[in-house]
């Protein structure tokens, strides 16, 4: 029997990982323009890119890509059929990805001014090897906190039971 050999994780080839960044960079420069230069949106550009006036949305693709650049970096690799369903059911954690990524980095992507958080992911975008880096680290020690610590009571004594006291009854008439 062969010994099972374990399959690279999806990669980015550095051309389309520059295309996506392009990409990234082109939809915060048109958020901008939206927001804070008055440009007006036609019908087709809502119907096309309305979904990216997010910011949320932006970051979200942003992590994305900085976790797979991390992973390229640590060479990381899937071991064996990784399978997240079943009977039809997503069964994978719904944090997972936000524990991956850490507290660190999504506070340090976000802010309250939205001018602000454009100026931050536009960094962030172009700067992506080094945030890339800064989570292969934690990736390289594994990521240990992917599950909530759940509280549970300890071991009990066994409680002695002896024989059932005999009933005393006082006549008090």
């Amino acid at each position: 029997m062969a010994a099972m050999q374990s399959k690279p994780l999806i990669r980015l080839s550095p051309n389309r990982r520059a295309r996506l960044v392009a990409w990234t960079l082109a939809m915060l420069a048109w958020v901008n323009a939206v927001f804070f230069d008055g440009h007006i949106m036609t019908r087709r550009q809502l119907r096309q890119r309305g979904g990216f006036l997010s910011l949320d949305h932006i970051a979200r693709a942003l992590t994305q890509l900085i976790i797979l650049r991390a992973a390229e970096l640590v060479r990381l690799h899937r071991r064996g059929r990784m399978s997240f369903h079943k009977h039809g059911a997503d069964m994978r954690p719904r944090h997972l990805r936000r524990s991956v990524i850490g507290s660190r980095i999504r506070r340090a992507l976000k802010h309250r001014d939205a001018g602000q958080r454009i100026a931050i992911l536009i960094t962030a975008l172009k700067t992506l090897d080094v945030w890339a880096a800064r989570l292969a680290q934690r990736l390289g020690r594994r990521v240990t906190k992917l599950w909530a610590i759940a509280a549970c009571a300890g071991e009990r004594e066994a409680l002695a039971v002896g024989a059932a006291p005999t009933l005393c009854l006082a006549d008090t008439s």
